[in-house]
């Protein structure tokens, strides 16, 4: 019917010239209008058929929640341009989803660093510049190991959530109770130490590998290091893999999609890719 349409136009306008080109550009304006329904809605449709394509039937799926609207709007562009996939409106306007859901991934896109208070991971969107938080209570809601196993009535532990070996109430002596020897250098010391009270040699807590609690070196990111303490560095580097900092290209506010390899205190970045335009 669309087709049909053109043709009529293209006949009242008295316009001889090849219809391929002109149904082309038609099919790419309808495909830039209707790509943020595509991601926005979750289905959309086969210009040509009408046939209805969904991504997500359920939730029922071990894909990462941020790749259904990027996949949604991959599907849009290729089953409505297959006939004509090499042209070059159609390479822009991939070129142009391309950006458009790039800025959707990362705006799904949890931080995943630890919270700034306890040891769970924080939920924020990634790249936030506010405090890391996992917006809970941070506070162990699991019953206290030592009471459960010496049959006393059940506490809960006093440590913050996220806390890795066994809970503790802290109401009784259950254990040392001194400070870790590795508290102030590391990011996920529990603080207190785990052994026997009386126990010789020095004081640790249960985590079992303790990381840097040094700023990493890439400048502009507050994150703390992850680097294992005993392990041997000089570039401290947190557990996000790309570039922080935002494109310098005026109007464009994503990031700098870069891998980024913190070695022997030098930074290197990466490209992930090339495009040419």
């Amino acid at each position: 019917m669309r087709d049909l349409k053109l043709i009529i136009a293209q006949i009242a306008a008295k316009d001889w010239t090849d219809i391929d080109s002109k149904r082309v550009a038609m099919t790419v304006d309808i495909l830039r209008r209707n790509l943020t329904s595509a991601v926005h809605m979750g289905c959309l449709s086969v210009t040509d058929t009408n046939e209805e394509l969904r991504v997500l039937d359920n939730f029922n799926t071990q894909e990462g929640v941020p790749d259904f609207p990027v996949a949604v709007g991959e599907s849009s562009i290729s089953s409505n341009t297959t006939d004509f996939c090499d042209d070059d409106e159609e390479q822009r306007l991939q070129l142009e989803a391309n950006v458009a859901l790039g800025k959707v991934k990362q705006g799904l896109s949890v931080c995943g660093c630890k919270c700034s208070v306890c040891f769970w991971r924080c939920v924020m969107e990634k790249g936030h510049g506010d405090r890391h938080s996992c917006m809970g209570s941070h506070l162990c809601t699991e019953n206290c190991s030592y009471c459960t196993r010496e049959g006393d009535s059940l506490s809960l532990c006093g440590d913050l959530a996220g806390h890795e070996g066994n809970h503790n109430c802290k109401r009784k002596n259950h254990t040392c109770g001194q400070s870790c020897y590795l508290y102030e250098t590391s990011s996920n010391c529990n603080e207190k130490c785990s052994l026997w009270p009386g126990q010789p040699g020095q004081h640790k807590c249960d985590s079992p590998q303790h990381m840097c609690n040094r700023k990493c070196s890439l400048p502009s990111c507050i994150n703390p290091c992850v680097v294992a303490i005993e392990s041997n560095h000089k570039a401290h580097q947190c557990n996000e893999k790309y570039c922080p900092t935002k494109c310098t290209i005026n109007g464009c506010s994503s990031s700098f999609q870069s891998s980024t390899i913190l070695e022997q205190g030098f930074i290197i970045k990466k490209p992930l890719q090339e495009v040419t335009i």
